[in-house]
């Protein structure tokens, strides 16, 4: 392997823009080939770049020698597909949330890329974020005591997507960020979910998700394409304190919030000593993902955000779909 990963992009759209443009700043990364249909949008996107390749065809650059690596910004229908075939060519492979439309799919993943060796990773970009970092951190050194409730709020009016439900568009980031932050003592037992469709659409646009977790933490989720604003707040009561992550605000996005409730005989007591707002490192988090994939294939470490860990969310997904048509509460497996 040489010193910097020799990485295919596929997909030059929204997505794939930004990963090309972290991809080419990364140190440890060089940009060899790009993949997408429209070959002129492919041909605008690399003009800034110097010398990178341009395929119309995904099976023909995996073909190609000089990419060690693939990064997957494609619809959701197609990312098993290229996966699969990517990993079957011997090639590492990092894919947009979610890593696959089903379960079954995301296990097959998980699978080949152990029997191969080959590091498989899904763009979960706020685990890479320096809020979500710093959040975790705060949580590893107690201070907010032990994590009782988690609320995640992620609306905004749109964007509808065409081919899955608001769940599979935005849970994704809130499920991984928990995972994430919880590290260890996230395990969860059982889910639910009810939800609202839209009259325009086919797939439900307003949903509510519920996890319990084997340590009796449970995690609130609301999801919504039909808000009137713009909401990413994420809330975290603990035991000793509480934790409130405003990822739109300018200033100050984690607050460790000074305020308890404790019980002194019959009598509730409630405290309120303010609140303290740690640093934050502003890195992009997608550079730190590119960062993170290629370091990974290059010592054979597990990343941030593996190929198990998302294939969990898929399977809870999958649950929560099947939630919204029984309105039943559903296990999670191990």
């Amino acid at each position: 392997m040489t010193e910097r990963v020799k990485i295919g992009l596929v997909g030059t759209g929204y997505w794939g823009k930004n990963l090309l443009r972290n991809f080419v700043n990364c140190t440890l990364t060089t940009v060899t080939a790009v993949c997408d249909a429209n070959t002129e949008l492919a041909k605008t996107r690399i003009e800034d770049y110097g010398d990178i390749e341009i395929y119309a065809d995904v099976t023909t650059m995996l073909e190609n020698a000089n990419v060690d690596a693939i990064a997957v910004a494609t619809p959701v229908r197609t990312h098993f597909d290229i996966a699969m075939a990517a990993l079957r060519c011997g090639k590492h492979v990092l894919v947009e949330k979610p890593i696959a439309l089903n379960y079954e799919q995301a296990t097959q993943l998980v699978a080949e890329a152990s029997n191969n060796n080959l590091t498989l990773m899904c763009d979960h970009t706020f685990c890479y974020s320096g809020p979500v970092r710093r959040i975790r951190q705060v949580i590893e050194s107690g201070i907010l005591g032990d994590v009782v409730t988690i609320n995640s709020t992620r609306t905004n009016l749109g964007l509808f997507q065409k081919d899955v439900n608001v769940l599979w568009d935005l849970a994704p980031h809130d499920l991984s960020i928990c995972e994430y932050i919880l590290g260890d003592s996230y395990s969860p037992v059982s889910v639910r979910a009810t939800g609202t469709k839209h009259p325009h659409s086919p797939f439900v646009a307003d949903a509510h998700m519920h996890l319990s977790l084997e340590n009796n933490v449970n995690i609130a989720i609301h999801n919504s394409w039909l808000a009137p604003t713009k909401t990413r707040q994420f809330t975290i009561v603990g035991t000793k304190k509480m934790l409130v992550w405003d990822d739109l605000s300018p200033n100050d996005k984690v607050k460790i919030c000074h305020k308890n409730m404790r019980k002194d005989g019959e009598v509730f007591v409630y405290t309120d000593d303010g609140t303290t707002c740690p640093s934050i490192d502003m890195t992009e988090p997608l550079l730190e993902v590119a960062n993170d994939f290629a370091r990974c294939v290059l010592t054979g470490d597990s990343p941030v955000a593996p190929g198990h860990t998302a294939a969990q969310i898929v399977q809870i997904l999958e649950l929560a779909d099947e939630c919204l048509v029984t309105s039943e509460t559903l296990e999670v497996s191990s």
